[in-house]
């Protein structure tokens, strides 16, 4: 797995890629640095295509939230979200139209399909949440979760890195901890890379007895609408618990997805029972 914001490909590369495109989709213009070079060879006229990127899915409806540690605009991970991605499947819609509009009819009837899809997740993650996502109060640990935490209408209480690979300070631990320890909030939330990434800090949360839990945004990436689902599985489900020592972080992020897979699949089994029982009286 390679972060796409350490993803710098050379000049050449990213012309050749290019050159064989009709549309290109980004999720900056600012965001990745691969991005600004894409941009910039498209405004300089080094190759001509059609460019989409986040002016186009927040006029799809996106709405882009403020960053509580920095004020700013958060533009990580929106691309997970169920709301982001109505947008984004909405703005690219409209553009494949407009370069290949005798196939109009098959994008117009799959972007319905892929929206019925995601209205049919928002429901059951309702079903799963019911009334208590107003009462759930978590920190995360970087802006990446922010946009699923909306999605999900949980209370976000604090982030405790500004931004994505930004070390923490002694001081943003501390304050992790106390809001932690305090009952501020009732557990931390970390993507999977996050947690490979900390596992000191893992084992600091483990030794307090501090409730987490691990996302596992990175294997998501090609199913990015399941990572709200995910959360709202672990947030509701009380007696699951990864407060673990992790000795060896690749084999419990691996275990804790297999346990992950499984919960999904027993609660939509559990959800279909429920939704035949209602319906045959």
């Amino acid at each position: 797995y390679t972060d796409p914001h350490h993803y710098e490909p050379s000049m050449d590369s990213i012309l050749n890629t290019l050159s064989k495109a009709k549309l290109v989709v980004t999720t900056g213009p600012h965001h990745f640095a691969v991005e600004e070079k894409i941009y910039q060879v498209i405004s300089e006229g080094l190759v001509k295509v059609r460019v989409i990127g986040l002016p186009d899915y927040e006029r799809k409806g996106l709405k882009l939230l403020i960053n509580p540690k920095t004020g700013d605009v958060n533009i990580h991970g929106y691309f997970y979200s169920i709301e982001g991605l109505k947008a984004i499947a909405s703005a690219i819609t409209e553009e494949l139209i407009e370069v290949d509009s005798i196939n109009k009819q098959y994008y117009a009837e799959r972007l319905n399909d892929y929206l019925t899809r995601l209205n049919k997740l928002e429901e059951t993650i309702s079903l799963l949440l019911e009334n208590n996502r107003y009462n759930i109060r978590v920190v995360i640990y970087t802006p990446s979760m922010q946009y699923v935490i909306e999605d999900l209408g949980l209370k976000l209480v604090d982030v405790v890195v500004s931004e994505v690979d930004v070390e923490p300070s002694e001081k943003d631990l501390s304050n992790m901890l106390t809001r932690l320890i305090n009952r501020e909030a009732d557990y931390i939330l970390f993507s999977d890379i996050e947690a490979i990434e900390n596992p000191k800090l893992l084992e600091l949360l483990s030794r307090q007895g501090i409730r987490y839990y691990i996302i596992p945004l990175s294997r998501l990436a090609e199913t990015p609408e399941f990572a709200s689902l995910s959360t709202a599985i672990l947030v509701s489900s009380p007696s699951i618990s990864y407060n673990v020592e992790v000795e060896s972080p690749s084999f419990n992020i691996l275990l804790m997805l297999s346990i992950l897979a499984n919960l999904v699949l027993l609660s939509i089994i559990i959800l279909l029972i429920i939704k035949v029982r209602r319906h045959g009286g």
